[in-house]
């Protein structure tokens, strides 16, 4: 599969979300309120406070649970999905054969009981203060199902013999209605989805607005992924910054007065590959023989060009897509891939480039 092929899929996949986020790389803390915010985009520009300690409680857990022993690779990912009406929130990590006992049991438990049996059960662990070092994961669940009002989703997946993957969904109602016209995402959509971003080791997938509000809580998330790779990391972070700031000023605004777009990075054979994709009001053709002439540059040219596109640009108060095209190839040093697909919403433009560590 191609990587903009990737981009394609991605798009079918979440094409009825408002906002979409998978994260697959380095777990820290401080990532949880970013990507609080980055959810609170959607619905009001906030969280309700039961959807906010689920959405911190599933990314800690993977923090907190995490076995080293048997999670060489790092397969632990993470990921939110909101429509209309359902917020998702999806977290997976490896478990040994007899955790996974122990959650599998709790599990159906807790999906078994009504709501007052879930309120006594909530007490009776705290009252007796049954509490494990990795911080009371029976606790945390029963407290997750209070919260959605729904059962939770659960399934563990074979890894090897004795490890499983353990996929893990809490679906919320929005805004409590009497009328609800759109089914529960099942969690195997979810689980086919990551075992996808596993297998093309994909590091961070954002689909939605785009906008001030939303760089700033990713930027600190790609700065620490960045950092891992030293002198390099400067070019896949500075790209990524550069196309999404290029959705955010460049897209069609959509029915909401949002510009919106797809976003992904990935590691590739010999580093990174960053690509994004949005509609656009563009001559598609003239922008991908824009490309291709780009493409065709040497560095020194580029780097001359550059000068002079940021030079007129500053000297009009304009936006101009070229400077920002011209940025991403004379810091990647690779060609840049342009690919478009015209429908009746518009042309969308699919954008993307190879980083070299």
């Amino acid at each position: 599969m191609s990587d903009l092929d990737l981009m394609i899929k991605f798009r079918k996949f979440l094409r009825n979300d408002s906002i979409s986020l998978f994260y697959h790389g380095i777990f820290d803390d401080e990532f949880t309120d970013k990507f609080i915010s980055l959810v609170a985009v959607d619905n009001k520009r906030r969280v309700q406070g039961r959807m906010a300690f689920v959405l911190a409680e599933s990314f800690q857990n993977i923090i907190r649970h995490k076995d080293e022993e048997i999670d060489t690779n790092n397969s632990n990912s993470f990921g939110v999905r909101v429509s209309e009406q359902w917020m998702h929130i999806f977290s997976s990590n490896l478990v040994g054969s007899e955790v996974k006992e122990v959650l599998n049991t709790n599990l159906k438990n807790i999906n078994a009981f009504d709501k007052d049996e879930l309120k006594a059960a909530y007490l009776q662990i705290l009252h007796k203060a049954q509490l494990s070092e990795k911080g009371g994961a029976g606790l945390g669940l029963i407290e997750m199902a209070r919260k959605s009002n729904n059962p939770i989703q659960f399934e563990f997946l074979p890894e090897t013999k004795d490890v499983f993957a353990f996929n893990m969904q809490v679906d919320f109602e929005k805004v409590e209605t009497n009328e609800i016209t759109e089914p529960i995402i099942p969690i195997h959509e979810n689980s086919e989805l990551n075992d996808l971003i596993l297998k093309e080791d994909i590091l961070f997938v954002y689909n939605g607005e785009f906008g001030d509000d939303v760089l700033q809580p990713i930027i600190p998330v790609l700065e620490t992924n960045a950092s891992v790779l030293g002198i390099s990391g400067y070019s896949v972070f500075h790209i990524a910054v550069e196309l999404m700031q290029n959705i955010g000023r460049h897209a069609v605004k959509n029915d909401h007065d949002q510009r919106s777009g797809l976003f992904i990075i990935k590691k590739s054979t010999n580093g990174y590959y960053i690509c994004s994709g949005n509609y656009a009001d563009v001559d598609a053709i003239k922008l991908k023989e824009q490309v291709k002439e780009l493409n065709d540059k040497s560095i020194d040219e580029l780097n001359a060009l550059y000068k002079i596109a940021l030079k007129e640009s500053l000297s009009t108060n304009v936006n101009n897509a070229g400077v920002g095209l011209i940025d991403i190839r004379r810091t990647s040093g690779n060609p840049i891939s342009l690919e478009y697909l015209e429908s009746e919403k518009g042309t969308y433009i699919m954008l993307g480039v190879n980083i070299t560590i």
